[in-house]
């Protein structure tokens, strides 16, 4: 029962990250303009490095522990202790290399840079890992529900023109950092918060850089291609690609939704033993995670035409070849996390994980310097894709022997069959609309909703049982 309420809180939350782009990214690309969102995603690419560096891999390694130690008050406040102060250490750490760096390098935009120090500090108070490990979602979707919405009114008040990247930039920092604090309360109502001892936050310094390791690849293509593009190209193909990214990430929250709820009970599985249990619970979300990812790819190719005029204005038609290469990481993306969290990071293998990130850091760096300078953008694009299908090859061939992967395609040409019939019906109504508006991708969406739902219920069985018995659930009721 908790993994469903978690997951519809979760589920809930990333349908609301859905929906607030479309309020924000259309208004904001139109006020910005494509330089000035090109800067904004240029700065907040570099502080999120620093970031990075600032908390290491702490953030999957404390969910873990927290799953593990949960049933233990005792372990879990020693957990709690350790990583949250060891955090705060590393992240007061970057944050004054990152005040050296402002100072000599990034004077030339000196005051964007220095209101984005809040998003360091933010990330060395976060405890929502705390939260997510012991399973309660709820504390954290309303903290963020209520941020989001708080952020998207500031920003509609005070963002109005393409002088205003500063003024972007601080509310999103503010309401971020402001976000960290109002889960305190509710922390000390779970643990005993005390300064550990230096030597004992030491102790858990190297299976913390080992989690960081896959982190700095996984930057390298999620982050890292929008500075190379900075640097190679013009902000303007920054801000391109940058919008074509959010698009795409935006999308593939809702599959990585489910992974995130089942990640501490998969983690808790396997503190027990119950690796049998644990495998079936792994097949069973991957199954899931095909299921969503792969109209959401098939839709975001056949709205784009006529989304992005509306969506972003017309300045941005570009985007739409971009986003179209860009839309496979959902499917891509979905699947290589499903691997890596649910069973390599849950089992502690850190070297395969590593492996995988590392081989995927490659592909991104080459494909970025080789790609870049001539196909700009779209370069950008297809680096992404390789270095996330890059990371799937390597991540099944490191778990061939352990998992039932031919069990993972259970299934997956149904769902691209369904997801490609629903392309053609949404691309239909695309050319009979022949029109770039709100209605014309509001119908498409519905109608693609319904045709795949339909055509999933009745091509696989496991989806129509769970029908059956959602209806035969709700008849009672009545």
């Amino acid at each position: 029962m908790r993994v469903i309420k978690n997951f519809i809180y979760n589920t809930g939350y990333q349908l609301l990250i859905i929906i607030l782009p479309i309020i924000t990214i259309p208004y904001v690309s139109r006020k910005l303009g494509a330089n000035g969102l090109g800067i904004y995603s240029f700065t907040n690419a570099i502080v999120q490095n620093f970031a990075l560096f600032g908390t290491l891999g702490i953030t999957n390694y404390a969910i873990r522990q927290v799953a593990y130690f949960r049933d233990d008050p005792k372990k879990l406040n020693y957990t709690f202790n350790i990583v949250f102060f060891f955090q705060l250490l590393l992240a007061s750490c970057s944050l004054l290399i990152y005040f050296i760096f402002v100072l000599t390098k990034g004077r030339q935009y000196l005051y964007i840079y220095l209101i984005q120090a809040l998003m360091i500090v933010s990330a060395g108070i976060d405890v929502s890992w705390l939260f997510i490990g012991l399973e309660d979602f709820k504390k954290n979707v309303v903290r963020n529900t209520v941020v989001k919405i708080i952020g998207l009114i500031l920003i509609l008040l005070f963002v109005k023109g393409k002088k205003d990247v500063f003024l972007y930039a601080m509310i999103l920092s503010i309401t971020q950092f402001t976000g960290q604090l109002l889960m305190f309360p509710y922390v000390y109502n779970l643990v005993d918060v005390k300064i550990p001892h230096l030597k004992e936050m030491v102790k858990i310094f190297l299976p913390v850089f080992l989690m960081f390791i896959p982190q700095i690849g996984i930057q390298v293509y999620t982050v890292m291609n929008k500075i190379f593009l900075g640097i190679l190209d013009t902000k303007v193909q920054t801000g391109y690609f940058d919008v074509s990214d959010k698009i795409s990430r935006i999308a593939v929250t809702i599959p990585l939704s489910v992974i995130s709820v089942m990640y501490p009970r998969i983690s808790n599985l396997y503190s027990k033993n119950d690796e049998i249990f644990a495998k079936e619970e792994i097949v069973k979300t991957i199954q899931i995670v095909h299921l969503v990812s792969f109209p959401l790819c098939m839709g975001i190719v056949g709205c784009s035409k006529w989304m992005i005029p509306w969506f972003f204005g017309k300045g941005y038609l570009p985007v739409i070849k971009i986003v179209s290469i860009m839309a496979s990481i959902v499917i891509i993306m979905s699947f290589s996390t499903a691997i890596g969290d649910l069973y390599l990071l849950a089992k502690n293998h850190m070297k395969a994980y590593i492996r995988a990130i590392f081989a995927g850091s490659c592909i991104s760096v080459i494909g970025n310097f080789l790609l870049i300078p001539i196909l700009h953008a779209i370069g950008a694009a297809y680096s992404v894709v390789l270095a996330e299908l890059m990371v799937l090859i390597v991540m099944l061939y490191e778990v061939k022997n352990e998992l039932p992967i031919i069990k993972f395609f259970n299934n997956i040409y149904i769902y691209f069959l369904n997801s490609f019939m629903m392309f053609i019906v949404v691309y239909t109504i695309g050319l009979v609309f022949n029109t770039s508006s709100i209605l014309t991708t509001f119908a498409q969406i519905l109608i693609g909703i319904i045709i795949y739902v339909f055509l999933t219920i009745i091509d696989v069985t496991w989806a129509r049982d769970y029908a059956i018995r959602f209806f035969i659930k709700i008849k009672s009721r009545i």
